[in-house]
Order: structure tokens, then C-alpha cells, then sequence
């Protein structure tokens, strides 16, 4: 049964490669990418974190992009210290906001807001089929993948005219640079 689980898996991932012509992570990589998220998911609701640290993390190419929130600056460390010790993490980029965590309203509006950016990239002809993960936290909206500087900006200024959306950052690996 678990060979069967992990083949299903493996070719459902690789189905959604093809999806994205300029996605250059294989199937494996982006297995060990959404490994990283799951460890990480894990790793937040267990003490000394649990429920003193909201936080969640994007993967790319052993890039990791953590947002959240925590009361404890030193608490925070540490919990970005188990994450660059993950295995296949190269580099943690810590945006998480010395901040009350978010509550349920702020995110629903987050959720809402991710949806209404996928969706104005996917509905642009020049974006449709580029790879752009969109990270929504505290209304700011975070683009990663690996993109031209053209496809960069051009996530980016739709991203940035959706309503709701009060700031953008772009952490994209540009493909065209030398």
C-alpha cells in the first residue's frame, strides 16, 4: 500500500512539472521542498513553540522563506536554528514579525488575498505558465520561483493592484541573470 501511496505521489508531482515549463526543480526537488514545509509544520507545534510562534515556510530549491508571527525574539531564533538544520535547507530567509499572532479573520483575508493573486497570474498570458508561488502573511504578499526579471516584474505590479495587498516582496532566483 505505501509503494502504491508513494508512485501515485511521484507521478502526481511530476504532472504538476509540467505544468510549469519554467520550473527547473525536479520531481525530487520538489518533494524535499514540500518536506520542508511539513518539517517545519511540525516543527512550530511542538514546545517550546506551540502556540508561542505562528509560523509556516515556502521552499525553493532549499530556500526557505519563514513568516509568522512570535512574541519571543529568542524563542524565534531558536526555531529558525531547527529549521536551517533541516536536511536539504541551504538558506532560511526569516521574515517572521515580532507581533501578536494573526487571528482567524486576518487569516481568512490572507487566504483570500493568495487566491486573488494566483489568479490574476494565472489570467495573464506572459505568466500563465511560469512556476510563481505566492506567500500571503499579514497582508503582505511574498512571489518566489525561478523567473526572468521581465516575469518578475511583471508578478510583481499585479500582485501589487489587488486590493487588500499592502506590500509585495519579491524573492525570485532570476534565470536570465550571467
Amino acid at each position: 500500500m505505501r509503494v502504491l501511496l508513494t508512485v501515485l505521489l511521484a507521478f502526481t508531482l511530476q504532472a504538476c512539472s509540467a505544468v510549469y515549463s519554467s520550473d527547473p526543480r525536479t520531481t525530487g526537488e520538489e518533494w524535499q521542498d514540500t518536506q520542508i514545509g511539513l518539517n517545519t509544520a511540525g516543527i512550530v507545534n511542538k514546545p517550546p513553540f506551540r502556540n508561542k510562534i505562528r509560523a509556516k515556510a515556502a521552499a525553493f530549491q532549499g530556500q526557505v522563506l519563514l513568516v509568522g508571527q512570535s512574541a519571543d525574539p529568542a524563542l524565534t531564533e531558536e526555531f529558525v536554528a531547527r529549521i536551517r538544520a533541516l536536511d536539504n535547507v541551504d538558506v532560511v530567509y526569516n521574515q517572521i514579525r515580532q507581533a501578536p499572532m494573526l487571528g482567524l479573520a486576518d487569516i481568512s483575508t490572507d487566504s483570500w488575498l493568495t487566491t486573488r493573486v494566483k489568479a490574476a497570474l494565472v489570467a495573464d498570458d506572459t505568466l500563465r505558465s511560469v512556476n510563481i508561488k505566492v506567500v500571503t502573511e499579514a497582508r503582505e504578499v511574498f512571489l518566489l520561483g525561478a523567473v526572468t526579471q521581465a516575469q518578475a516584474d511583471k508578478a510583481a505590479d499585479i500582485a501589487r493592484n489587488i486590493r487588500g495587498v499592502n506590500q509585495v516582496i519579491k524573492a525570485f532566483q532570476y534565470t536570465d541573470q550571467r
